[in-house]
């Protein structure tokens, strides 16, 4: 218990948990805490047995209990290489849990991992949906509003690129690239836009820039960040909020821009 939760390392749990389960070897808490150690220890093969065996106890169930083991057998295929196994398992989590924004998160992160912008892009929106008809609140944890729009708006952008690379090697009649020019001014205002919107749900509260902080940090977009922490700040938060802010800050001059001497 104190390896699973409070130092959140489960792989060191391995032990403990095989003592326990020698006791009650059909205690299911138990069988899936063992399989998320095996996982994260690279013990892929006996995580995946032992998923695959609780999966199977559920028959023809259909529950968010259920799903959560989807999500960890689709993170065994992902770590052996196999992403198209590994999607399937999240997008049948998605199906079995369909307000759980955690799920549709990975989910999306896996089809843009994959390649498949498309679907990362569909599941991003729909994901949009979840989080605006079930605000996470304060819970800095949970999947918020800014971190997907911000992560559209990624899409937006790459997206832009591929095209415009395309179109400087093309050799097309200039009717057509005239289409294709005002067609990239459309896709480049979108991205645009989707990122003021990002930035706009951010600087709402505390929680929700914290969400797009880890977001921006993920991506290496040290200047956004703090440009978005400043943004917030300008909004006279409470004290407690904007110290909070001037240490973050801090911390991205520091850490992500290199410049702590400002």
């Amino acid at each position: 218990s104190i390896y699973l939760q409070k130092l959140g390392s489960p792989a060191k749990a391995i032990p403990a948990l095989e003592t326990a389960l020698s006791l009650d070897p059909t205690d299911k808490d138990l069988r899936t805490a063992l399989a998320i150690g095996h996982r994260v220890a690279g013990q892929l093969d006996s995580a995946r047995a032992t998923l695959t065996e609780l999966i199977n106890d559920f028959g023809r169930r259909r529950s968010p209990e259920r799903a959560a083991l989807h999500v960890e057998l689709a993170r065994v295929a992902q770590a052996e290489g196999k992403l198209d196994e590994a999607m399937a398992e999240m997008e049948s989590a998605s199906k079995m849990d369909v307000s759980n924004a955690a799920i549709q998160k990975e989910l999306a992160e896996m089809a843009r991992a994959a390649g498949q912008l498309d679907k990362a892009e569909r599941t991003y929106r729909a994901l949009l949906l979840v989080v605006r008809r079930q605000p996470p609140g304060d819970d800095e944890a949970a999947v918020g509003a800014s971190e997907v729009l911000f992560e559209l708006h990624k899409l937006a952008a790459s997206r832009n690129e591929a095209k415009n690379e395309a179109k400087t090697e093309a050799k097309n009649e200039a009717k057509t690239e005239a289409k294709a020019e005002a067609k990239t001014e459309a896709d480049n205002a979108q991205a645009k836009e989707l990122l003021e919107s990002a930035m706009e749900a951010a600087i709402q509260s505390d929680a929700e820039v914290r969400r797009l902080r880890r977001s921006l940090i993920a991506h290496g977009e040290g200047e956004l960040l703090l440009k978005v922490l400043e943004r917030r700040l300008a909004t006279n938060p409470e004290l407690h909020s904007q110290a909070r802010l001037l240490s973050d800050m801090a911390e991205t001059l520091d850490v992500q821009l290199g410049r702590g001497s400002e």
